[in-house]
Order: structure tokens, then C-alpha cells, then sequence
């Protein structure tokens, strides 16, 4: 489907005609006003000779008011019920237009998708997405493209995050800069639910569970503070840990959290 403003572009070969004529006629149509659609036919209506046409079709999604970043993040998409997004997150968008709204549930923790209604100029934001086409017949919202599985990224209700492992060994610095090129940050385990979601999901890879380490948000200073500077939960340590003589970083492993090495080369946990 091809939501909001559709682009294309023709082009049609007219070699057999005389040189009067361009060999190669390229033609750009918008279409005004947008179209979506599934499937577009072409009925030729007449010819020389024979019927002979090459037609080369371009859709590109279109975010109506809202600004490149939060165009560039959000993607619109439909659902039957607007209540099988899950539990209502209260936004407080710093104004009262769709992109404020975007910018409002990228600004808080577990917004995944939100609804902004033009009319009432009211924005909510919902912790999932559970359809990412569009369709006339169904409630419209917008979800951040990054949590759609095609980005790598796997959203878990039960730990009401996304998150990424990347198979790349960094140091802590690196992994940490890698996370924010891709718009992310190291995974914030702040709670025994998340932790269990993560462990979980590695126990299940033969491949990630032989060396049972990733770099996760975490460091000490005067105290093991998680990136944002909330004191790590004493119960998401694995035995005998933290100890700062091993290190003043974190890692997630299959007993809970250690401390580790900061120039340990390590797989990583990237967090949305």
C-alpha cells in the first residue's frame, strides 16, 4: 500500500517512431490528491499496430504535518481496535500538533506508537504495534519504525522494551557508540522482568548462550549507576557480584548481572 502522497515515474520507449520525436520521453506524475491503494490496473484504451507499454511504478509513505525527523522515524499503520496497542501512556507533547505528539512519545520511556487526533488535538501513547500496513477501514496510528522486526529490533510486552543483540565484539566505549549510531542505547536492565526477557531469549540461541556475556547500560563511579544515573537494583546482580576489582562495567550474563572489564571484548544489547 501506498498511503498519503504517491509518487511514480514513466517512461516509454519510442524508438520505432520518427526522429522528430525524443527516443525516451520520461514523464514524473504526483498524484494530487494522494491515493492508497493495493493494486493499480492500466486499461489501454487504444494503439498502433499492437499494444505495448513498460510502466514502472514508486510509492513512497507520506506523514501529513509532520517534520522530517519525525517523518523519517514514524510510519503510519492501522488496527481494528485501538485498545489492542496495550495500557494508555499519558504524553505530554510540548505543543499540539502530530509531530509534537511524535516527539512526545519518542521523549518517553516504553512509547511505541502513538495516535494524534487533529479534531480534539489530543496525543496518546501506547507501549506496542500489531499491524505495520495501513488500511481506510481500520483506526489509523503511527509506530516508530525501528521497532518493526525488519529493523533487527524484537519488542517484548512482558519487559515493555526493544531490543537488539549485536554480534560484533566492542570494548565498552564502542559498544556503547555503536548503540547511538544506530539510535539506540546499551539496554537498560532496571528490572527483573527485563532481565528474564533477555536471558531468556539468549538461552534459546545455541550460538549467543556459548559465551554467555553482553555489554549492557551500567558503570561505576562512587556507586553502579545504570547510563541515566538510577542505582542498579541489588537483586539483578549474579552471585558474588558487583566487585569493582573486576571491573567498572556491566554485562549481562545467565546468573544475572557482573561487573566486567571495560576494555573486555564482549557482544552487546542494544535497547529502543
Amino acid at each position: 500500500m501506498f498511503p498519503g502522497k504517491l509518487c511514480w515515474r514513466l517512461t516509454v520507449n519510442l524508438s520505432y517512431l520518427p526522429e522528430i520525436l525524443t527516443k525516451t520521453l520520461l514523464l514524473e506524475v504526483t498524484s494530487v490528491p494522494p491515493i492508497t491503494a493495493k493494486y493499480f490496473r492500466i486499461n489501454a484504451r487504444s494503439w498502433v499496430s499492437r499494444p505495448c507499454l513498460r510502466f514502472d511504478l514508486g510509492g513512497c509513505k507520506h506523514l501529513p504535518e509532520v517534520g522530517a525527523t519525525i517523518q523519517s522515524r514514524y510510519a503510519l499503520a492501522s488496527i481494528p481496535s485501538i485498545s489492542n496497542l496495550g495500557q494508555l501512556i499519558n504524553l505530554q507533547p510540548p505543543g499540539t500538533s502530530l509531530q509534537h505528539c511524535g516527539i512526545a512519545c519518542h521523549r518517553e520511556n516504553g512509547c511505541v506508537s502513538f495516535i494524534f487526533d487533529s479534531v480534539t488535538q489530543t496525543c496518546r501513547g501506547y507501549p506496542s504495534i500489531r499491524k505495520t500496513s495501513y488500511s481506510r477501514d481500520e483506526k489509523p496510528y503511527y509506530y516508530n519504525a525501528v521497532y518493526d522486526r525488519s529493523q533487527g529490533y524484537k519488542h517484548t510486552e512482558s519487559g515493555n522494551f526493544s531490543y537488539k543483540v549485536i554480534e560484533m565484539r566492542q570494548n565498552k566505549a564502542n559498544a556503547s557508540a555503536l548503540c547511538v549510531s544506530q539510535g539506540s542505547w546499551l539496554a537498560n536492565v532496571r528490572t527483573l522482568d527485563r532481565q528474564t526477557v533477555l536471558q531468556t531469549a539468549i538461552q534459546q540461541n545455541n550460538l549467543l548462550k556459548q559465551d554467555f556475556r553482553f555489554y549492557v547500560s551500567g558503570q561505576y563511579t562512587t556507586q553502579w549507576q545504570h547510563s541515566d544515573g538510577a542505582v542498579i537494583d541489588i537483586t539483578l546482580w549474579s552471585p558474588s557480584n558487583p566487585d569493582p576489582a573486576q571491573g567498572h562495567c556491566v554485562m549481562l550474563t545467565q546468573n544475572g548481572l557482573s561487573s566486567v572489564d571495560c576494555s573486555t571484548m564482549l557482544f552487546l544489547i542494544c535497547e529502543q
